[in-house]
């Protein structure tokens, strides 16, 4: 094996160190653990190890399995591997007829492993994964019901109890903890502190802690137990019974070691206590397990990441004699320059690691000079000056954008660098977490919703008036809010002539005044009616048009969710105006995905209409459960980022502003729990070793519990600033500020900047010292700010717009012949009269009827057009609905069903589809049917690189949408493929055509790399049809097909 493995090495054209050699080519088959350095080649190590082991007799390609933890590492990894085999059997190395790896991420496996194998553990494998957003209605009306908190805090709002079961029910999952349990444990702590009226007033908190942990954990199982019955489940769930499946029963483990043989873990650092736990049920006992991570990268504790996990894989996962698993070591840095490397060597991190044996400093391996500057500025508005204009100097000299990285500590300091490089006209792509809710097109829709069907929210409707579209400007403002206040104004009563006091109903009516929310003041009903107040004549005019649309918005507040969200939409004109903008990408996502969630809200609460959904709105961004949005990518630009999304990226330059002490060495706990009901306490934590159950009876006991977890916290400070240091390949900027406009104190340096200004080779400049004290020179200048704001590089295109149209204006006026107004007028009235007549003319003499094609065509439609223009404009001139088709049906529900077999349910195009259309047994039969099919096809071991992926582009001239069924890499490419589950194997190839033009106009690819196929799923075919028509062949059909016959009766 090891002279074929030479070869491969070969043909694949890597040279491998010395360490990564001895990874790669270990023939042995048993556990391990790569400790991979910052920039030592971790994928290709990794890669390069799934290969030979595919290769290797005793196992084969299709035994391999590969976890990560994002869908696109797996899908890196996977087209690594691919590449690798296909090298491989290029050279005879490996049969043709071989398969490929399993490559999947963690998540998804879990997903699969519960849905294939819970039943031998009494787990219903039909649940159905749901979403935070979508679950929260259930957890809202189970909070509302419960008995379980009659004692709790009386302040706690619905929303607080939300946030709270949230959190413990994930920590319990994560930690592997029955809720039995935990109650158990608190009951005896309490009982250990004694009495309660003795107690100080610290050890108080920990006892009101345990009690309202308990309490919630009651409440926790009554969720559970919603969800069991609605038959849907959360990730919380589907951690907790991927354990319950793993330890019940013996099968499961017996069947997946068959069907794996050896296994790569991937990121190991980052695995939580229950991930771990299973892992080491399905692959312990000596089974060939290789995990690969860095346990100075372990930043993710908060997530509920164990950063011991891959310290201790060693004793987890011994080899099948009891011998602890093999460590190996990857210490050559092939990214960073040499002062780099040794300033992250010299990091608190990698000094704490130092202690370990298997965690040796990094070497350099890359041959490449690098730079190292820190400076420490007097104020903020300095280091932000400092950071933009370094910037501009690095993109001056040709540097490009891609490769320079500004990463913060929080989101907030992440979007106040990305608008200061928009602002001085440098293109930034900032990664800040904003729930879908908060993106701004998202929000304007909210907000017309809720002004619609709520008029009591001013708020919103504020939002509205004074946003981009409505533009009303602070005077008309004001005279609206005076209108409402006239509205609901309650004239005083007279005091009684006799009484020679004020009559107390007239003094009980002034008290109460605007108590009852029928009297607070309104600014609907100003807009309604404003009154004669001094308006604008721009604004009255708005304030009407507005009145309108909010008055047709609330008349059909009885529809659908999904309808009344596509006709905000619609009349807001972000249907047009998100294509429009600079950020139009990440809009035109943000709607869509907006769409998505009102669907799936619609769809589990069909009766609770739009008040419902806005109330799950407001809950959830008060619970902090919006739903995941990942804006697009964008391309060209410098990124900006915190250093938690930068994990895993590289740059030539890399600047970290505001390292000061109060952002990277903060150690303040958000939630501990002695105080807090929701956090797990350290006694049932899998990552802290204590044999006995903590009751503090003391305050200094208390303390010293949460000085430990502050180190715990400061440690993961310490490995976050490594990971920040550890980006940069050529050129690394670390910078903090004194002063800052909203804080009293001067912010010192951090420790970790001082410890980088102290290295050698670093350009230092470390600023004056300020004493305690000394007042904040920036606080006595006032604030501004403009009113009202919009974003510049919108008004920037909307002005750009208003200049064409008052361009062409003009020029269709000096055109125009001289007249007076009722001239004018007279003529405009004779071109429509003669336009009529036109028509009208040309329709009597033709027999033709001319049927437009839509400005944007579905696929479906395209392929129609193309194959029978005559069929298609009949069809489009005389619409008739078609029936229910059952075969449809379960082509729905199969798409459906792939979807969320990856994790990832498929976009709204048809509101009404959003529950999924029901079948009846032969047809819930027939569907089984199909998964099984595709479980047994090469596809369902294959992870693609997307699924159900939507489309919106311009083919051979025709503006055309569709979705595509899935996208998978290959050694050559990508492979479009479509799924049919019919029975006939006979399908339009123009379909293909279409899809496959897409993919490539959309990424950017050459369209000979993107092949395409049919598989038909019942009976398990892939077919590849060829040649397909080129962009060129396509708008050779589509001018025949819309060019009208004469003769017929219709014409597209």
């Amino acid at each position: 094996m090891t002279g074929r493995n030479e070869r491969l090495l070969q043909s694949l054209g890597l040279k491998l160190t010395e360490e990564q050699r001895a990874v790669v080519l270990d023939p042995r088959l048993r556990p391990g653990v790569v400790i991979a350095g910052a920039g030592s080649g971790k994928t290709t190590v990794m890669a390069a190890r799934m290969a030979l082991l595919a290769m290797d007799e005793r196992l084969g390609p299709e035994r391999i399995l590969g976890l990560t933890f994002t869908r696109k590492a797996a899908a890196e990894l996977q087209s690594r591997v691919a590449r690798y085999l296909a090298s491989a059997r290029r050279d005879g190395l490996l049969a043709a007829e071989s398969g490929e790896v399993t490559v999947s991420t963690y998540h998804s496996f879990a997903q699969n492993f519960v849905r294939d194998y819970g039943v031998w553990a009494g787990v219903d494998p039909a649940l159905r994964i749901e979403t935070d957003f979508a679950l929260l209605p259930l957890l809202f009306s189970v909070v509302t019901r419960t008995r379980a908190l009659a004692d709790a805090d009386p302040s706690l709002t619905a929303a607080g109890v939300v946030a709270k079961v949230r959190k413990l029910d994930a920590a319990l999952a994560e930690h592997a903890v029955a809720t039995s349990r935990l109650r158990s444990h608190e009951a005896i702590r309490v009982a250990a502190l004694g009495d309660e009226a003795s107690l100080t007033a610290d050890l108080a908190k920990v006892v009101a802690a345990a009690r309202e942990r308990a309490a919630l954990a009651t409440v926790v199982d009554e969720f559970r137990a919603a969800k069991a019955q609605s038959g849907v489940m959360d990730f919380s769930d589907m951690m907790r019974l991927m354990h319950q499946t793993a330890l019940g029963s013996d099968e499961p483990v017996r069947r997946i070691r068959e069907r794996f043989g050896a296994v790569l873990l991937d990121e190991y650092q980052d695995t939580s206590v229950v991930q771990r736990t299973v892992l080491q049920r399905l692959f312990g006992e000596g089974h060939p397990v290789l995990a690969v991570g860095d346990p100075k990268q372990a930043i993710y504790g908060f997530r509920g990441a164990a950063q011991g996990n891959i310290e201790a894989f060693p004793q987890h996962f011994p080899r099948a004699d009891g011998v602890p698993a093999d460590v190996y070591t990857l210490r050559s840095n092939f990214r960073s320059g040499p002062t780099i490397v040794a300033i992250a060597n010299g990091s608190a991190a990698a000094q704490a690691a130092a202690s370990i044996a298997v965690q040796p400093p990094m070497e350099t391996g890359a041959d490449r000079q690098d730079a190292v500057t820190v400076r420490v500025f007097g104020s903020q508005p300095e280091e932000a000056a400092f950071v933009i204009q370094t910037v501009k100097d690095e993109l001056a000299e040709g540097r490009d954008p891609e490769q320079i990285l500004v990463l913060a500590r929080a989101n907030r300091e992440v979007g106040e660098y990305a608008t200061g490089l928009e602002a001085a006209g440098i293109a930034a792509a900032s990664s800040v977490d904003a729930g879908l809710f908060d993106v701004p097109v998202v929000g304007d829709v909210l907000a017309m919703l809720t002004a619609a069907t709520d008029p009591s929210a001013n708020d919103q409707l504020t939002r509205l008036l004074v946003g981009p579209r409505w533009r009303i400007g602070v005077r008309d403002l004001a005279l609206l809010g005076a209108r409402a206040r006239e509205l609901v104004r309650i004239p005083q009563e007279p005091a009684a002539p006799d009484s020679g006091a004020a009559d107390w109903r007239a003094t009980l009516r002034q008290a109460t005044a605007g108590s009852d929310p029928v009297d607070a003041a309104s600014l609907r009903d100003a807009l309604d009616d404003p009154g004669e107040a001094p308006y604008s004549v721009a604004a009255r005019s708005r304030f009407a048009a507005l009145s309108g649309e909010l008055g047709d918005l609330a008349r059909q507040a009885g529809d659908s969710v999904v309808d009344l969200v596509a006709r905000c939409i619609w009349l807001s004109g972000l249907d047009v105006e998100s294509r429009l903008t600079p950020t139009a990408e990440r809009d035109c996502a943000a709607v869509d995905a907006l769409l998505d969630v009102a669907g799936q809200h619609h769809a589990a609460e069909p009766e609770s209409g739009v008040q419902g959904f806005l109330r799950a709105v407001r809950l959830a961004r008060q619970a902090e459960r919006q739903p995941d949005f990942r804006a697009p990518e964008l391309t060209g630009c410098v990124r900006v980022m915190t250093v938690h999304k930068a994990k895993g990226l590289e740059a030539d330059v890399v600047l970290v502003p505001g390292m000061h002490a109060g952002g990277f060495d903060e150690t303040t706990l958000q939630q501990h729990w002695t105080a807090s009901g929701e956090a797990l306490p350290d006694d049932l934590r899998g990552d802290i070793t204590t044999a006995e159950l903590i009751a503090p009876t003391s305050n200094k006991a208390r303390s010293a519990l949460r000085a430990e977890a502050k180190e715990r916290l400061s440690a993961e400070q310490d490995r976050l600033v490594y990971v920040a240091l550890t980006r940069a390949r050529e050129r690394l900027v670390v910078s903090a500020h004194i002063w800052h406009p909203s804080v009293k104190r001067p912010r010192r340096p951090s420790a970790h900047l001082l410890r980088v200004g102290g290295a050698d080779g670093v350009d230092w400049l470390p600023g004056h010292d300020v004493a305690d004290g000394t007042p904040n020179p920036l606080m006595g200048a006032p604030a501004t700010a403009a009113f009202p704001q919009w974003q510049p590089e919108h008004t920037a295109w909307l002005a750009e717009c208003a200049q064409l149209v008052r361009d062409y204006a003009g020029a269709a006026a000096e055109l125009a012949p001289d007249a007076d107004d009722g001239d004018s007028g007279l003529v405009a009235g004779w071109d429509e009269d003669l336009a009529a007549l036109l028509r009208e003319r040309e329709a009597r003499d033709s027999d033709v009827t001319v049927v437009s094609v839509p400005d944007i065509i579905g696929t479906t439609d395209l392929q129609r057009l193309l194959a029978d223009p005559d069929g298609y404009a009949v069809a489009r001139r005389r619409p008739m609905p078609r029936r229910p088709s059952r075969a449809g049906a379960i082509g729905t529900r199969f798409h459906d069903w792939v979807a969320q077999r990856w994790g990832q349910l498929p976009l709204l195009d048809d509101p009404e589809a959003a529950a999924g259309p029901h079948l009846d047994a032969a047809g819930e039969a027939e569907l089984r049917a199909l998964q099984e099919a595709f479980e047994s096809s090469e596809y369902a071991h294959r992870t693609p690189v997307a699924i159900e992926y939507p489309f919106a582009t311009t083919i051979a001239g025709q503006p055309t949408s569709g979705r595509i069924d899935a996208v998978y890499r290959t050694p050559e490419g990508w492979e479009v493929v479509d799924w049919k589950t019919n029975r006939a194997t006979v399908a339009d190839e123009l379909q293909l055509a279409v899809y496959r033009l897409a993919w490539a106009h959309l990424n950017g690819i050459p369209p000979e790399e993107v092949t395409a196929a049919f598989f038909y799923v019942r009976r398990g075919d892939r077919v590849v049809p060829t040649p397909l028509p080129d962009e060129a062949g396509l708008g050779a059909m589509l001018a025949v097909s819309t060019s009208g016959r004469a003769g017929h009766g219709e014409s597209a």
